[in-house]
């Protein structure tokens, strides 16, 4: 069992589902909010990365008003962007494009700015992890579906090798992520607009999810910058995803313990992207334990009933993951047309579980 000091708010096992919401579809469907309330859902995550704080407003207030109406309890997570690379253009021979096709041996320019006009480039969000990259290291585009290589560098442009493609015809699309899992990124704290972005937390959110957290040092950074807001008590979400975090582990845990109420997310897509697929089911497993052995409250997020949510029938393996996963105390679900039919699966799971434990 947990600790309730160190997630008071947590619901008890079997009955935390978090959901991600997008504050535009809120505004378009209100009801919506209330549905997925009625069927199960505890806490709501918005992702920092999309949106403004006048967006987010519109999901907290019809929180709020559900919540005194309807007597319900749910929650609100804001979850900071942190250091995270995104795709931000698309061009081929100097015209901007929707989607960039890549297949392996194929090469393409890496920069900040749209700066090559021949050839395919990609235009990132974040520079500095340009000039922190080193020749010969390895990158990765959406939760590592494309895997590549750093070749040489001039004038601020990087030209990527790419080594793998999973699937027969891919197409990088403008939003993916972009992973530098043996980039050294140590030094870099939350950026301007996540400390904006944590001024908002700290007066409307109910939890406070960190993205990419490296070090025990960094929780404990985290819990002061809540205290200097006046939210002390205010919930924590440690998100393991890099390479550097699972190197850190131990510290990061012990930190959690002794900053609550915290607990920690298991955060399958960056985690994959950054030690590569055949590393994510061993470092899933070790965070699992070393939550365990601390009593932190434990999230797993990314890919959860992912194919019922899209197409609206299960596969085998995201039955049986229920089963074997049945230790996590809350589970993140993303949005798509099947959502509400996806819940219900999952509490029919749930109640055949308990009955099965009983």
């Amino acid at each position: 069992m947990i600790d309730k000091r160190l997630a008071p708010w947590i619901a008890p096992r079997y009955l935390s589902l978090m959901v991600n919401v997008r504050p535009e579809m809120i505004a378009a469907n209100p009801a919506y909010l209330n549905d997925l309330l009625h069927a199960g859902v505890g806490l709501f995550r918005i992702n920092a990365a999309f949106g403004t704080h006048g967006d987010w407003m519109v999901v907290r207030s019809e929180l709020n008003r559900i919540n005194i109406e309807g007597g319900h309890s749910g929650k609100l997570m804001l979850d900071l962007a942190g250091p995270k690379n995104r795709v931000e253009e698309l061009y081929i021979d100097g015209k901007q494009v929707d989607a960039l096709p890549l297949r392996k041996g194929q090469f393409a320019f890496l920069s900040s700015e749209p700066t090559v006009q021949a050839g395919s480039l990609i235009q990132c969000s974040d520079h500095d992890f340009l000039s922190r990259a080193k020749a010969g290291e390895l990158i990765r585009f959406d939760d590592a579906r494309v895997e590549g290589i750093l070749i040489a560098q001039q004038g601020g442009v990087w030209q990527v090798e790419v080594k793998r493609v999973f699937g027969h015809a891919y197409s990088l699309a403008v939003g993916k992520g972009i992973n530098f899992p043996e980039t050294n990124t140590i030094g870099r704290g939350l950026s301007d607009k996540d400390l904006r972005d944590l001024e908002w937390a700290a007066k409307y959110a109910d939890v406070v999810s960190f993205s990419f957290t490296r070090s025990g040092d960094e929780v404990k950074t985290f819990r002061e910058l809540l205290i200097q807001r006046n939210r002390s008590e205010l919930a924590m979400n440690i998100k393991i995803e890099t390479r550097e975090a699972m190197a850190q582990l131990s510290s990061i845990i012990a930190a959690c313990v002794e900053n609550p109420p915290c607990s920690v997310m298991i955060a399958r897509g960056d985690l994959v992207s950054e030690g590569g697929p055949s590393n994510l089911g061993i470092w899933q497993e070790r965070i699992m334990e070393e939550a365990r052995k601390a009593r932190l409250p434990l999230f797993l997020a990314t890919g959860v009933l992912d194919s019922f949510i899209q197409s609206g029938f299960w596969n085998r393996s995201e039955l049986s993951d229920r089963y074997f996963l049945r230790s996590m105390d809350a589970f993140l679900l993303d949005q798509g047309p099947y959502l509400l039919e996806a819940i219900r699966l999952w509490k029919e799971m749930e109640e055949k579980i308990s009955e099965a434990e009983a």
